[in-house]
């Protein structure tokens, strides 16, 4: 329990670490453009004396940058990002408003990769070399090499345009229609989902074939143990390792892939927020989505480290798996 006890410690101390680096870089994406923050907020037609002065005064550009920062980030404690400077509204209460789309379309796409990627990866682990497993490998290899923005693109055309099965924009909230929303999320879930897949496969694949040459799948294949059983229990556990670490990477990736995703079917999450910040120069809001998904990637890969003391009991008591 020590060991234990000692490595969450260590990462809680190195999670903090990111956090605050990653706090300056984002508070660094505005203090550190060149020309006047203030002037490119305000556009060129928009820019007078007291304009001028009254967003530098928002800004704390007539501050040091030290103390801007630590002001910033004294507010970024308590929940407060700022506010936009075009709408007006505080980028807290936006992100609270959008969110919600971008995290179903996230879990959706996870609990479909993971899914569609456990008994493909497996089979294809415990038929390696086969003809079956050369198939999974050639469409996995097929689905790493079309972006997702393709895959979308080809959704929308076979199953809204040509099929009529699916809308190809729009959103109706949980709240409204539960079989409606699931309508209007599935194909950018699915975007999602797919390119993920592919990935998950292949490693899952990997370390299955690893695995089943392992002396205690061999022991459990001579007691006569059901395939299932040998698959999933014996083989696949020891085999996820890597598999975890892979989810917990997409799932930050996520975050920013669904950007693309989201404006191609015009969906109000946080991707589309973020875009329209850029293109209207709202770089307060800009900052405040920027330390939101940084922030997130590096906080799910952090309760992915802690799930492998879950997964693998080495890793519970603390000892080096490469001596076990």
């Amino acid at each position: 329990m020590s060991g234990l006890g000692g490595r969450i410690g260590r990462q809680v101390v190195a999670l903090l670490a990111t956090l605050l680096a990653v706090s300056v870089l984002s508070f660094l994406l505005t203090s550190l453009l060149p020309g006047d923050p203030a002037v490119a907020i305000l556009g060129p037609s928009g820019i007078t004396q007291q304009s001028l002065a009254s967003a530098r005064r928002a800004l704390g550009l007539d501050h040091p940058l030290v103390q801007r920062y630590w002001d910033w980030l004294g507010n970024v404690v308590h929940g407060n990002l700022g506010s936009s400077f075009i709408t007006h509204i505080s980028v807290s209460s936006e992100l609270r408003q959008h969110l919600p789309v971008t995290l179903e379309l996230i879990v959706l796409a996870t609990i479909f990769s993971v899914v569609l990627a456990i008994p493909f990866g497996i089979w294809s682990g415990y038929r390696a070399g086969r003809a079956d497993d050369r198939i999974i490998s050639l469409l996995a290899f097929a689905g790493l090499a079309v972006p997702t923005f393709v895959v979308a693109l080809m959704l929308i055309l076979v199953c809204a345009v040509d099929l009529h099965w699916l809308p190809a924009s729009g959103w109706v909230p949980l709240t409204q229609s539960p079989w409606q929303n699931f309508r209007s999320a599935l194909l950018p879930a699915l975007a999602l989902a797919l390119p993920q897949m592919a990935v998950n496969v292949r490693v899952l694949r990997s370390d299955v074939a690893a695995t089943m040459q392992s002396d205690f799948v061999t022991f459990a294949v001579a007691k006569g143990l059901p395939l299932r059983k040998i698959l999933f229990r014996h083989a696949f556990r020891p085999s996820s390792l890597s598999f975890v670490t892979v989810m917990g990477l997409q799932i930050g990736f996520l975050l920013g892939g669904t950007v693309i995703v989201e404006n191609l079917f015009s969906l109000p999450g946080i991707g589309q927020m973020l875009v329209q910040s850029i293109l209207s120069r709202d770089l307060i809001t800009v900052q405040g989505l920027t330390l939101f998904i940084a922030t997130g990637f590096v906080v799910i890969n952090f309760v992915v480290d802690l799930a492998y003391s879950l997964i693998d009991p080495r890793i519970r008591r603390g000892r080096n798996i490469a001596t076990v």
